[in-house]
């Protein structure tokens, strides 16, 4: 299964190189700048991930305390945990570069 993601992942990432190199007139030293780019990106989606964790993580326990309700820690074991902070690392990496660009 690995191996068919990581072949289908690569070879479509050949081809976007050759069509973005010889029809979109993109250059192989602006992928470098794109790829450390996509990993600013992604550092700042973990540390969103990590902050909106340690806030649900604060607001499930001052529930069960406060209110004396049983709120169950099974509401983090969700994906949109990890995709949704990833969206807003990718927004603010680019809001912060939209911002130094002006």
């Amino acid at each position: 299964m690995e191996l068919l993601i990581l072949t289908v992942v690569g070879l479509s990432s050949a081809i976007a190189g050759v069509i973005g190199v010889t029809r979109c007139g993109l250059s192989l030293s602006g992928l470098a700048s794109a790829a450390a780019l996509m990993l600013e990106c992604i550092a700042a989606g973990m540390v969103f991930t990590l902050g909106n964790l340690v806030l649900a993580v604060a607001a499930v326990l001052g529930l069960r305390m406060l209110a004396g309700w049983f709120v169950s820690m099974y509401l983090l074991d969700d994906v949109a945990w990890l995709l949704l902070p990833l969206l807003q690392g990718i927004t603010w990496t680019l809001w912060r570069q939209t911002a130094a660009s002006s």
